[in-house]
């Protein structure tokens, strides 16, 4: 397993916004409220973090626009794992529990720090589904028809023990990239405390409001394609709203793995985009995955898609 370690922060040229643009202001705002905020293009990026979701992305506002439904502790730009096909029977969860419902966290925030244009985090991340649950599928679950636990019909209860888990999560987010200032850097260490046949690994997930329902792909010439249905694919997905003014997509240099790694999904009451990686043989120890969002208009995003491979040198 090829691990990644935190590279050094440097310094990036941002697109210069009106004058009358406010200035960014990286504080904690209130009890357990931390904001980082950038100047982007002719706004400010403002990215929310809160120990209610213990340290888990809740907001993202640009340009007037909430663009993260926080509607449950599922629904962050957040990051969770899932092991031996289990799914959420064993699923460890950055904002938390589903028993919370968005009004408390049975995850634990250990770390929290925003500096310029670098969040940073580390959690104790909490198990999805209560211990020894028999596990029911989500209506909107369209991945399979039964009621039993991942790809494992012979398991019907989720199989951790506890509430909280021993795996931790350290994260960090910057804002700008490669001289792009519209593009969010997230950076994700997961620390396995045991061993696993399997793991799949949601580096980052985002959930947006149900108004993002447009899901294009980026061919490698640059074009945007209509998504073929739902599921995991190997090119980089930008959900949009319909009249393309609002849109965010994302773009990792380690994917696509085995022609999969990005996820589309159109809920309800929500829509997803997913960062996924998938591995074998797992031994306790560190994993790190890189994903990157883009965030603006829909033309905006799919240029800003097309230019990072170059940028990053892949």
């Amino acid at each position: 397993m090829k691990t990644l370690l935190w590279l050094p922060a440097v310094l990036l040229t941002l697109h210069t916004a009106s004058a009358a643009v406010q200035q960014p202001d990286n504080v904690q705002r209130g009890p357990g409220v931390w904001v980082l905020s950038q100047k982007v293009f002719d706004s400010v990026l403002e990215i929310t973090a809160s120990r209610l979701f213990a340290g888990a992305v809740s907001s993202i506002r640009f340009r007037g626009k909430e663009f993260i439904d926080a509607a449950d502790n599922g629904r962050e730009f957040q990051s969770a794992s899932f092991f031996d096909g289990m799914g959420a029977c064993y699923n460890p969860t950055e904002a938390g529990a589903q028993n919370d419902k968005g009004k408390t966290t049975s995850s634990l925030l250990l770390d929290i720090s925003v500096n310029d244009h670098i969040m940073e985090t580390t959690t104790q991340m909490a198990f999805w589904t209560p211990p020894k649950t028999r596990y029911r599928k989500p209506k909107a679950n369209k991945t399979h028809g039964k009621d039993y636990c991942g790809a494992r019909p012979d398991l019907l209860y989720s199989q951790n023990e506890t509430v909280l888990s021993k795996h931790i999560l350290h994260k960090q987010i910057t804002v700008g990239v490669a001289g792009l200032a519209n593009v969010i850097d997230y950076r994700v260490q997961y620390d396995v405390p045991e061993a696993h046949q399997e793991a799949t690994f949601e580096a980052l997930s985002a959930h947006l409001p149900n108004d993002f329902s447009r899901v294009d792909v980026v061919d490698p010439n640059g074009r945007l394609l209509p998504a073929p249905g739902e599921g995991e694919q190997a090119l980089p997905v930008i959900l949009s709203t319909p009249d393309g003014r609002y849109a965010m997509g994302v773009y990792s240099p380690m994917l696509p793995k085995a022609r999969s790694g990005y996820g589309r999904f159109i809920y309800p009451s929500t829509s997803k985009w997913s960062c996924v990686f998938r591995e074998q043989a797992i031994k306790p120890g560190r994993y790190s995955y890189r994903c990157l969002a883009v965030i603006g208009t829909r033309e905006e995003v799919r240029q800003a898609m097309v230019e990072l491979p170059g940028r990053l040198g892949k």
